[in-house]
């Protein structure tokens, strides 16, 4: 009997060691499990953080593009507007310089 309560002690002392080693264990991973979810939330929020600064960033590259594309446009129109106003004053020139030569071939035929 005393060899059968000395052999149920030493099992039951394997086994609180057995279970002492699984609450170590589990203490152990409860910790992790609390650091790495302190670790997801902070990806998460930079993740946000990012993704918003990516929204803006587009926004402001958006505006800048579209500003820089109207100044590309008024700089083309007022150089078409100014080549327009050279061209039609040459071809005003052209006219005038033909109706002169007209005139003077028509002068001096009368003049024969």
């Amino acid at each position: 009997m005393r060899e059968e309560y000395d052999l149920k002690l030493t099992s039951m002392q394997g086994e609180l060691k057995k279970l002492h080693a699984a609450k170590r264990e589990h203490a152990k991973l409860m910790r992790n499990q609390t650091h790495y979810e302190t670790q997801l939330q902070t990806l998460q929020r930079d993740l946000a953080d990012l993704k918003k600064m990516k929204v803006r960033l587009t926004q402001t590259y958006i505006q800048t593009y579209i500003q820089i594309d109207r100044q590309t446009h008024r700089h083309i129109d007022r150089h078409t507007y100014i080549h327009t106003d050279r061209q039609t004053h040459r071809e005003g020139k052209e006219y005038e310089r033909e109706k002169r030569n007209t005139k003077r071939q028509t002068d001096t035929l009368r003049d024969m």
